[in-house]
């Protein structure tokens, strides 16, 4: 039997994001969001210079606020990113987890 990897549950999320790595910009569909991180299909930009371990910032609206984070990539497969959000302050990780019990008592 495997243990599961995941520490936070994974809740699907459908919004337009925007990754800055490496200097190049990325505009991506964010398709599920945890409080660690998150996994976005991209739409533009040459994914082919993306990855693991490279970071940069993520960027994504919410209900008329805004995010902006830092990100690391944590798996590159196709079109599609897994992403580590790292050095959140404290009103970052409040914004994700208010996202993330919204969605949940919404499912």
């Amino acid at each position: 039997m495997s243990e599961e990897r995941r520490k936070h549950v994974r809740i699907t999320f459908d919004c337009e994001m925007a990754i800055e790595i490496k200097g190049g910009f990325y505009s991506c569909s964010l398709r599920n969001i945890s409080e660690s991180g998150a996994m976005a299909q991209i739409n533009s930009g040459d994914i082919s210079v993306l990855a693991t371990g490279d970071e940069g910032t993520c960027f994504f609206d919410y209900k008329n606020r805004s995010f902006e984070g830092r990100c690391r990539v944590m798996r590159v497969a196709g079109s599609t990113v897994a992403l580590l959000f790292w050095a959140m302050d404290v009103d970052q990780a409040f914004f994700i987890r208010n996202i993330i019990n919204e969605l949940s008592d919404n499912a």
